[in-house]
């Protein structure tokens, strides 16, 4: 009776993050607890084994990711701690009109000091789990709540750590205080004790790493995410560089380096606002997006579906899509109002959108 009641709670806070309306029949839609909330000890892998984040050989042994929800608002001005470190980032716009990162990282010996840390979001952590990866923020919404709750998932959070975990830099006094708030291995390492995490599991590999197929040329895609914020990479001397709204190159706030990618990747999601009419809500079943690699790009198609299924990518013809080994920026774009994605050429014209497309629009 009790496993009943838990069962049905669990459901009740899932319908309640993702805005279902009274009598409509939700229940095919509601994730599978496919995710295992307690991932039991398993032994590290060996050294010189394959990061399944990079599809790089890494020198030490081989831990669970590490995510962390990460503030990019126009208030911080560009000053992001760690992300030229991560193995993986994502953005979206999940509130208002600016967006969020999360940072993932390759085990938690490899987490430099990162931030400023955000409230964790229900689309980030969503894709974050299959990995079986340690999620670290600073407080959360109602869905990213919800989530965690139904899925017995214990987070690495700033609000019940404080500074055991995290510290406050305060060295630019204009910066807002939400904005100032980080945190480091050492520091997360208190976190996993005192929740007695294991930092060693099993992790699934994120995609197939080898030589990628390479498509269209092209040196810049824009996406633009609000009508007051973008993000745009180009490519130069080898790889993407990350560049802000401003046009200034994206600095990783540890040793203003500027940051770059191996691997860009769109994921479009057909889209809409959640119930609190302010949260933006993504469908993660399938899509389309864009694969950017060696200064090509191509048209591809995604698949995830249930909160514990991962990511994967496939080219137009529904082969797997071959990563090239290295990081990888991924943007979740909704099409919302304010939005669009353009690639260029080296000649500046727009090669995505293809023209004939919009004219028949």
């Amino acid at each position: 009776m009790k496993q009943f009641v838990a069962i049905i709670l669990c459901l009740t806070l899932l319908l309640a993050g993702c805005g279902a309306e009274s009598g409509s029949d939700e229940s095919a839609k509601l994730p599978q607890a496919t995710v295992q909330p307690n991932p039991t000890q398993q032994p590290l892998q060996k050294v010189g084994a394959v990061c399944p984040l990079t599809g790089l050989e890494v020198k030490n042994a081989v831990q669970r990711p590490v995510a962390v929800a990460v503030n990019n608002a126009n208030a911080t001005n560009g000053r992001q701690w760690g992300i030229g470190s991560a193995s993986v980032v994502m953005e979206a716009l999940t509130e208002g009109k600016s967006t969020n990162w999360m940072l993932w990282f390759d085990g938690l010996d490899n987490v430099p000091k990162v931030g400023p840390v955000a409230p964790g979001k229900d689309l980030f952590w969503q894709f974050a789990l299959p990995m079986n990866s340690i999620l670290v923020q600073k407080g959360m919404n109602t869905y990213a709540e919800n989530l965690l709750n139904c899925y017995g998932w214990q987070p690495l959070d700033a609000m019940m750590l404080g500074v055991n975990s995290f510290d406050y830099d305060g060295s630019d006094p204009a910066m807002p205080n939400e904005y100032d708030w980080y945190t480091h291995g050492e520091g997360l390492q208190y976190g996993v004790t005192h929740y007695n995490m294991p930092l060693a599991g099993d992790v699934p590999s994120w995609q197939c790493f080898a030589t990628p197929i390479d498509g269209q040329p092209a040196v810049s895609v824009t996406v633009q995410f609000s009508d007051v914020q973008s993000t745009t990479l180009r490519y130069e001397n080898g790889a993407w560089y990350l560049y802000r709204t401003d046009g200034t190159p994206q600095l990783d706030a540890n040793d203003d380096t500027p940051v770059q990618f191996t691997n860009v990747v769109v994921l479009s999601s057909q889209s809409s606002v959640k119930d609190d009419k302010f949260t933006r809500d993504y469908d993660l079943t399938q899509g389309e997006g864009l694969y950017l690699v060696n200064g090509t790009w191509q048209e591809i198609t995604w698949k995830k579906g249930d909160v514990g299924d991962s990511l994967n990518l496939y080219t137009k013809d529904d082969s797997q899509l071959i990563l090239a080994a290295g990081k990888t920026y991924i943007a979740v774009y909704g099409g919302f109002a304010g939005q669009s994605l353009q690639v260029t050429d080296a000649d500046g014209a727009t090669v995505y959108p293809i023209a004939d497309q919009d004219s028949a629009e």
